[in-house]
């Protein structure tokens, strides 16, 4: 039997040759370096990092640009939540932003998000409710000893915002929420089953709009059994006998 003759289909060694070196060319080619970054999110206020990542991509390969170093730009800022930047060879680049949306005011220059993450922004802050930590709770603009979990923190903050926006939350030693609204103090407790406190205090308040006036508090740390106290040596009683 005669063997068959192997044929070679050079077009296709050709056209991955090529190809291969199309890409080795785009990796080291300064031709494909960034020439415009699209923007998404991005404050104006942020004009000088932006000027930064300019001289960071200027003439750099687009597949030689490390990512991670033109995030890294806005990163190490407490008040940028996430960033993400990416990039072709066709020398076009994407960078988009979350910021940090603050829920309370913690006082020198520190706000608290939803996530329970402390951070500092000079474009927020304003007619936010007050969040009031013992002496003991240290907090910086992204850090916090004392208490593990400020989650529920903010969200006892955001509901306060949306139902007592003059109300203020503290954060006692033992971790015990305390709302101060309309000239009274009002016990939340641990920080669980929020929502179902809230509902109850304004039920309360429906019923009885001056309620915490002229009392010492109101405790809600069982939702269920409401009580009040007028002063500090009364034995609390429930406030609707």
């Amino acid at each position: 039997m005669r063997r068959r003759k192997r044929v070679i289909n050079w077009g296709a060694i050709f056209a991955v040759f090529a190809l291969v070196n199309l890409i080795f060319a785009s990796f080291r080619s300064p031709l494909t370096a960034i020439r415009r970054i699209n923007l998404s999110g991005v404050r104006q206020s942020e004009r000088l990092r932006l000027e930064r990542i300019q001289q960071l991509v200027q003439g750099v390969p687009a597949m030689q640009l490390d990512p991670g170093s033109v995030e890294q730009v806005f990163l190490g800022q407490s008040r940028v939540k996430s960033c993400t930047f990416s990039r072709n060879i066709f020398g076009s680049g994407r960078l988009e932003i979350t910021y940090r949306k603050a829920v309370a005011d913690a006082g020198n220059g520190a706000l608290l998000d939803a996530d329970g993450e402390f951070f500092s922004d000079p474009e927020q802050g304003e007619n936010l409710v007050k969040l009031k930590l013992a002496p003991i709770l240290k907090v910086t603009s992204a850090t916090v000893m004392g208490v593990t979990d400020f989650r529920q923190i903010a969200e006892a903050c955001a509901i306060t915002q949306g139902n007592f926006p003059e109300g203020s939350v503290s954060v006692l030693e033992t971790g015990v929420i305390r709302l101060d609204v309309e000239g009274g103090h009002v016990i939340l407790g641990s920080p669980g089953n929020l929502s179902k406190k809230f509902d109850t205090l304004i039920g309360l308040l429906r019923d009885r709009p001056t309620l915490l006036k002229g009392i010492e508090y109101l405790n809600l740390t069982n939702p269920d059994r409401a009580t009040v106290s007028t002063n500090k040596n009364d034995k609390p009683v429930q406030p609707n006998p």
